[in-house]
């Protein structure tokens, strides 16, 4: 019984520790923000869709925003927000393929490195 115990354990502890070190390339996976803007009040459509891919243990998230047309204070916070959730759990998620308009914007408030980042 006790080796069976024993066993148990070192398994569990082996499969936490190579889920914790490093990992093979897996393509991010991606959410589309449909067209519309990214405006106060935020749809928690968003949220929600980035939720689910955490919890189904995505580690490199990319959330498309070539469907928003403009963003205001709401849609820079929901955008900060997803990205402070996903960073606490060490999550790398970033933005790719902004129009102008909202490139503008994250630019103007010092957003746009930080989320359009590379890996």
């Amino acid at each position: 019984m006790a080796d069976e115990r024993t066993e148990r354990s070192s398994t569990s502890t082996a499969r936490f520790c190579l889920a914790s070190g490093p990992v093979q390339y897996r393509p991010p996976s991606s959410v589309k923000v449909n067209a519309c803007p990214l405006l106060a009040p935020v749809n928690p459509d968003l949220a929600a869709r980035i939720w689910v891919l955490l919890q189904r243990g995505e580690r490199r998230i990319v959330i498309d925003l070539s469907g928003v047309s403009r963003i205001d204070a709401g849609g820079v916070g929901e955008l900060v927000r997803t990205f402070n959730i996903a960073s606490g759990v060490n999550v790398s998620l970033r933005i790719v393929h902004t129009t102008e308009l909202v490139r503008e914007a994250l630019v103007r408030v010092g957003l746009f490195d930080l989320l359009s980042a590379d890996d």
